[in-house]
């Protein structure tokens, strides 16, 4: 059998828990059984507990599964006004807001919904900045000619425009609402926090269509999950 240098652990028994090992080979996450209190106070290491696992090897449970994000059961839908003449007629939508969310009519967008508890970013004290996650569904009549290249770089100048600094997370391909599409996800310095937004986009009837997800920075792990689990629903009705 290999002998383990001093210090090395086979960490693929301690994988799954909430304390993290990080190290040349990346960073892992530590099942808590295997983690105690260290004497400085801080989460250290349970040797004598790895070391029994692994002369008297005990199956572990399997970790727990992350909760489904929960949509509301009945969907949103969009009927635009008909149009006529030349008028060109905006796309009718539907979409399953986050359960629990609050519909409400914001700035320019077709449709938008809030969570009902806001995040919270600590301020200069004694102040709290709060807000609250949010979707926005927006509908812009384009040029005939306009393509998904075109409509991103608009989104760009728009972004740019508006906020003191942004950082590009990803961007891309993707497929939306069932056809060719992009995505655009950044981090933005506003006046008083950092924003976290992802924005799929497409085209459809000489319309830029646009479903973008919004939150703090910091509060983004916990509501990425629903933000795209509603995006993803979004759906044309023509």
């Amino acid at each position: 059998m290999r002998k383990l240098l001093p210090g090395i652990i086979p960490l693929i028994i301690l994988i799954i828990a909430g304390i993290v090992i990080a190290g040349a080979g990346g960073t892992y996450i530590v099942r808590k059984q295997f983690v105690k209190k260290g004497q400085s106070g801080k989460a250290a290491l349970d040797e004598k507990k790895i070391s029994e696992q692994l002369k008297n090897p005990v199956p572990l449970e399997s970790p727990s599964p992350e909760p489904t994000p929960q949509l509301a059961p009945v969907q949103y839908n969009y009927e635009p006004e008909k149009t006529s003449g030349d008028q060109t007629q905006q796309p009718g939508f539907t979409i399953n807001p986050p359960s629990g969310w609050n519909q409400e009519n914001f700035a320019t967008s077709e449709a938008a919904f809030f969570s009902p508890d806001k995040d919270k970013e600590d301020a200069e004290p004694p102040l709290v900045y709060t807000q609250p996650a949010n979707i926005q569904i927006n509908l812009e009549e384009i040029p005939a000619d306009a393509t998904l290249v075109d409509a991103e770089e608009s989104i760009i100048e728009y972004v740019q425009a508006r906020t003191k600094s942004y950082q590009v997370i990803a961007k891309g391909e993707t497929t939306f609402a069932n056809q060719t599409g992009r995505f655009y996800e950044f981090t933005a310095d506003t006046e008083y926090s950092v924003e976290h937004v992802i924005i799929y986009f497409t085209i459809k009837n000489n319309y830029l269509v646009q479903a973008s997800g919004h939150a703090l920075d910091s509060a983004w792990s916990n509501r990425v999950g629903v933000l795209k689990a509603s995006i993803g629903s979004f759906r044309f009705t023509d």
